[in-house]
């Protein structure tokens, strides 16, 4: 017991260190217990960088009937008015734009798709602190085509056997699993690409946990996240093309924030000394 109080203590001060969440903790404390959703709970404890992910995402499980449980009255305050039909890929070359519907959420995760690619090469959303704090579904949907783009432009869940590569989502599950119709609007295979699995459930997901972070601490964060290919990409079965890093944009313009942090799809080096401030980034070299 001694040992594993010692971890926990451990834990929370590296934690600390790194992202200040102490005063955060504090003050949905003051709140009451049933405040705090179980997945609010499981950031104090688990947002270390050290931590490594758990057990493999039941893919293909089937659905869980979930309850909605997201506040929509603090929901809707903290939405910002912006995230509504914001132009977002000016100047970006999209074959098709994909709007995959929140319908709970009432707003969209849209995706900049590049057929040649077969590809999203950029995502976008909105987190509010509300959607975060909302109790979480724990199992996962199917992975599904996605019918909006044209046949031949569409990739399958079977591309990636054997491709040694994660079907990792760009718009993290996890930001959505407050109402199953959110949820399974993110395992369109629009929003999938093939990550190295260490990058994936070892790297990225440092920056997954620190946007649900950021809306917690701030009230909503918008999140783009940028997709990166080399001239002649390599490709997995069905002709989807292997990126060679991806970035994401963390922002709350109302309060001035905002921070960026770029990935390479592959990890040489020791995941011990590995920080999320290693892959901060200036948002203005980003395209």
């Amino acid at each position: 017991m001694k040992k594993i109080v010692l971890a926990f203590i451990v834990c929370l001060t590296l934690v600390n260190a790194e992202f200040g969440l102490d005063n955060l903790y504090r003050e949905l404390k003051n709140k009451g217990t049933n405040y705090v959703s179980k997945k609010a709970k499981s950031y104090y404890k688990t947002l270390s960088e050290e931590q490594s992910v758990s057990s493999p995402r039941k893919e293909g499980s089937g659905l869980l009937v979930g309850t909605n449980g997201l506040d929509m009255k603090e929901h809707l305050s903290q939405l910002p008015p912006s995230s509504i039909n914001r132009s977002i890929f000016n100047g970006k070359k999209c074959d098709q734009i994909v709007k995959r519907n929140l319908p709970v959420a009432q707003t969209d995760v849209t995706i900049c798709y590049n057929y040649g690619l077969k590809s999203a090469t950029y995502v976008d959303y909105t987190l509010t602190k509300a959607m975060i704090e909302a109790p979480s579904i724990d199992e996962r949907p199917r992975f599904y085509e996605d019918t909006s783009l044209p046949q031949r432009y569409r990739v399958s869940y079977s591309n990636y056997t054997r491709s040694k590569k994660d079907r990792g989502h760009i718009a993290n599950d996890a930001d959505f699993d407050y109402a199953q119709a959110d949820l399974e609007a993110v395992y369109a295979m629009s929003n999938i690409i093939p990550q190295d699995p260490v990058v994936n459930r070892k790297i990225w997901i440092k920056a997954e946990k620190y946007e649900r972070y950021m809306a917690m601490k701030l009230g909503y964060v918008t999140v783009l996240n940028g997709i990166v290919f080399d001239k002649n990409p390599k490709r997995i079965k069905g002709g989807m093309a292997i990126p060679v890093g991806f970035w994401k944009k963390i922002e709350n313009k109302s309060k001035d924030f905002k921070r960026c942090f770029y990935f390479d799809n592959f990890f040489r080096g020791s995941l011990n000394s590995d920080k999320l401030r290693n892959h901060e980034v200036n948002c203005n070299r980003l395209r």
